[in-house]
């Protein structure tokens, strides 16, 4: 029932106008979940509910809405209640002590928090409670700059991963998104690729194509900037049709380029319009000018002009106006 409600917090709302008492916190709650925060922090006030007789669920959603609101002190305090009501449940007082570094790092405290998460690792064994901790580590080191930090973040997440955790599709997801963050564009790809059919939620799925189309096109510039123009062409061709229909565009456009610059106007023909027929906005812009030239550099004058006075047409205002000109 709770599930439903996440995709419909309507089905609280009546239950609230019937009378009941539980449904604006739990409202509240969704609505948290939700992102919708301001809308949940209205209801938390107006409950004005005590933490001493919340229910857990609650509970944890009012130290989420804390952090939120900056209340760092004060989230700290509520997860260290709940840790204290589930202190026998090795799974439960771990999950709210990382809870509570979750807190310190939301400060910007990030040493208080790499201790609570490493003093929680330290004392699990490899099962779930081990593999959060090794995750909320991952996760600090994976918001660090330096390649030293990057590269121990993925480490960490290739641990979890590689197992058989609640947390294991999240971490292949947040490994190959930390390869890519690194510049290790063929690690990034490989991973992606090998992301297990057994973690394939819609979420994460949906996710991790996202995370393909980015990092192709990513990859593609940088070649591109290199002026490595077989290499484009080659990953067009090999990972080209991985890449979701949104990003699509741009990674003709860049094989289009390359192809030009490679003398292989024909080719070129094929992929640039391609991207003139799906693109939007700028893609379509330098796809449509640079189609133009290489229907120049063939001699082909009719289409050439025939492109250009289209461009002037749907793009008056464009930064690519005087290549048109």
């Amino acid at each position: 029932a709770y599930t439903k409600a996440l995709t419909s917090p309507d089905l609280f709302k009546e239950a609230a106008k019937a009378g009941s008492a539980e449904a604006p916190l739990w409202l509240a709650n969704t609505l948290l979940i939700k992102g919708e925060f301001s809308s949940a922090k209205a209801i938390y006030d107006t409950a004005r509910i005590s933490p001493a007789v919340a229910d857990p669920l609650t509970l944890l959603s009012m130290g989420d809405m804390a952090i939120v609101n900056g209340d760092f002190n004060g989230a700290r305090s509520i997860f260290e209640r709940l840790r204290a009501r589930y202190a026998k449940d090795q799974f439960l007082a771990a999950f709210f002590d990382l809870k509570r570094g979750d807190a310190y790092a939301a400060e910007g405290r990030v040493s208080d928090a790499l201790d609570i998460y490493r003093k929680t690792k330290e004392n699990l064994n490899l099962l779930e409670g081990w593999a959060m901790a090794s995750l909320s580590i991952a996760d600090v080191y994976a918001a660090g700059a330096s390649r030293e930090d990057l590269l121990k973040a993925y480490d960490l997440y290739s641990a979890v991963a590689t197992g058989r955790y609640i947390g294991s599709g999240q971490a292949h997801l947040s490994m190959a998104k930390t390869a890519l963050k690194a510049g290790l564009f063929a690690k990034a790809l490989g991973d992606a690729k090998a992301f297990p059919a057994g973690h394939s939620s819609s979420r994460l799925k949906e996710e991790m194509d996202d995370l393909v189309g980015d990092l192709v096109v990513r990859w593609m510039e940088s070649l591109d900037s290199k002026h490595d123009y077989y290499a484009v062409v080659k990953l067009h061709i090999e990972h080209g049709s991985s890449v979701p229909f949104g990003t699509k565009a741009k990674t003709y456009l860049l094989a289009g380029k390359a192809y030009a610059a490679l003398g292989l106007d024909s080719d070129a023909v094929n992929v640039l319009d391609n991207a003139v027929k799906i693109a939007r906005h700028e893609v379509a812009e330098e796809a449509m000018v640079t189609l133009a030239n290489v229907y120049i550099s063939q001699r082909d004058w009719n289409s050439a002009e025939r492109l250009a006075a289209a461009f002037s047409s749907r793009f008056p205002a464009s930064r690519y106006k005087a290549d048109a000109d």
